[in-house]
Order: structure tokens, then sequence, then C-alpha cells
């Protein structure tokens, strides 16, 4: 296991090892082209050339010449840390707070250097150890080990938006009468209306199917086509 008593890092550094892993759960293989790194974070290739090296250095990614750089164990642990505490303020600021979402992004960006784990599990106890942030983004847990694609819910689409169907994390039962519905796997549908109480009226082909927001929290999508939810 790897030692969290090291030197700590850098905002600078810690943002590296953030956007590599956001990448990877996002759909990006491992490992990932500094040319690619370099364009998300909006710097000079070169710059992130230098940084890799410093980072692999420390012995928290490997880098791997003509291909990209990939995080190792111990810089997995610490990705998954610090976005944990990001989404988990994220969630705080615009659930509790009301503050708006991009805003939020911003605050939480800030608040996720300076969070000790003892905190952070204080903060999960209190907001109810959430899953997703406000955005559908997976809330990792401080024992995950690796990143997964982010699988957006969705009770967190917009009227009018086009998904795909990327998973049902449902009981067979359940799975059965979505199926009976045309919600299988797959299946591209739109997003016609959606209540105050999250309960959405979507459209699978010709057939239209009311879902109560308990189902909607455990359909997975992709999506299509932005929307907008104003």
């Amino acid at each position: 296991m790897s030692s969290l008593k090291s030197a700590p890092l850098s905002e600078s550094e810690e943002m590296y090892l953030v956007t590599i892993a956001k990448l990877i759960e996002n759909g990006n293989p491992s490992p990932i082209p500094l040319s690619e790194l370099a364009h998300e974070m909006d710097i000079l290739s070169v710059s992130a050339n230098q940084m890799i090296r410093k980072l692999a250095e420390q012995q928290l990614v490997n880098y791997v010449p003509y291909r990209g750089v990939e995080l190792n164990d111990s810089g997995k642990e610490k990705a998954i840390r610090i976005i944990r505490y990001r989404r988990l303020w994220e969630v705080f600021l615009v659930n509790h707070l009301k503050v708006p979402v991009r805003e939020a992004e911003e605050l939480a960006c800030r608040l996720e250097h300076i969070t000790p784990a003892s905190i952070s599990d204080s903060l999960s106890n209190f907001l109810g150890n959430p899953r997703t942030d406000s955005q559908g983004n997976a809330i990792p847990s401080v024992k995950q080990k690796h990143f997964d694609r982010n699988l957006f819910p969705l009770s967190g689409a917009h009227i009018h938006q086009a998904v795909k169907i990327l998973e049902i994390k449902a009981d067979s039962s359940v799975k059965a009468f979505l199926s009976h519905e045309g919600l299988t796997v797959g299946k591209e549908i739109n997003i016609l209306a959606k209540g105050e109480d999250g309960d959405m009226l979507v459209e699978a082909g010709s057939h239209m199917v009311s879902l109560a927001q308990k189902l909607t929290e455990l359909i997975y999508i992709d999506p299509i086509t932005d929307s907008n939810p104003s």
C-alpha cells in the first residue's frame, strides 16, 4: 500500500493527477498521450512533459515513451481522494447552499486541495454518503483502486435531451418491467417531460413511458444530444 505521509503535493501537481484520472474516467484508454493531457489542461506540451517527468520521479505516474502517461497505485490513490473531496463539496454547495453548479465547481476545486480525510468522511456522512454529484459524476470511495467510465443516471437528464441506455442497475423484476416498456441497454430514448418530483416521461421509439424518480436513478445513460435545462 502506498504511503500518504510523503511530502504534500502542490495544487498544480494534484491537478495533473486529477486530469489524468478524469480522462480515464471519461473513456480514454491509458496511457494518456501527453498531447491530449496538455490540450485538456490548456497548457503547452513541453510543460506537461516536464511535470510528468517530475511526477514520475515522485513515483506517482508511469511515463511510457511515445505512448503517454498512466497513474500507478500511489497516483491513483491520491487522485481518487482529491476527486472524492471535490465532488462531495459540490454536492454540499449545490444541494445545501443552493450555489449554482458552475460556481460550485469552481469553489469545490479550491476546497479539494485543503480538505483532510477526517473532514471528508464527516461531510460524506452529513450528505448521506452520496454516490454521485449534482451532475451525475461518480463519487469514488477511499477504497476504490481503479477508475471506471462515468455512468450518468437518467435522473440527471433534461427535457428534450436524447440519451442512450448504457446500464440498468436493478433486480430482474425491474429489468423485466423496463424491457416490456422498451427500455433496454443500447436503446436510444428522448426525454419528453420532467416533473418537480423527479418523475419523467420518456419516448422509446413510438412508445411513451412514465417513470418514477426511483426508476430513473437505476438507469444509466450516455447523452447523445446536449439540452438546455433553462
